[in-house]
């Protein structure tokens, strides 16, 4: 498997773990289920969501060390992409860190951070989008 396909696997495993945990917390409607999923997203990001991230920040890099000095196209590409990292990897940390919280008040101001974070989906989408049109651009 060669870096470009080992990046576009990791990204795509990322997106349908996004699109998963989304879909079980759309679903968590009851209150007593609201600390299971919690407990369950947290130990997903973790597990799961934490290694493709870092799978996808580091063949990136790689990929972007290749074609140095890389065309504009692509750094905004990878800029993009960086954004969508930071903010993923800044709701990991707080679904992980909501998991602790005991008291359902105290859980509020976590899941507003959480949301927030959320709007880096559609910039890592459009790096995502970027980066396929470049890649069948060639």
């Amino acid at each position: 498997m060669n870096l470009q396909v080992l990046h576009g696997v990791a990204v795509a495993a990322w997106l349908v773990v996004l699109a998963a945990q989304a879909a079980i917390t759309a679903r968590a409607r009851a209150p007593h289920s609201r600390p299971i999923v919690a407990a369950m997203r947290g130990r997903n990001g973790l597990f799961v969501e934490a290694p493709l991230i870092a799978t996808t920040t580091v063949t990136g890099v790689l990929l972007l060390m290749r074609m140095w000095p890389a065309p504009t196209l692509v750094l905004v590409k990878a800029a993009l992409g960086l954004a969508a990292v930071a903010a993923n990897t800044f709701r990991v940390f707080l679904v992980a860190t909501r998991d602790c919280v005991d008291h359902d008040m105290k859980r509020i101001q976590p899941t507003r951070r959480i949301t927030l974070a959320r709007t880096a989906i559609p910039i890592g989408a459009v790096a995502w989008i970027i980066g396929y049109l470049y890649l069948h651009g060639q």
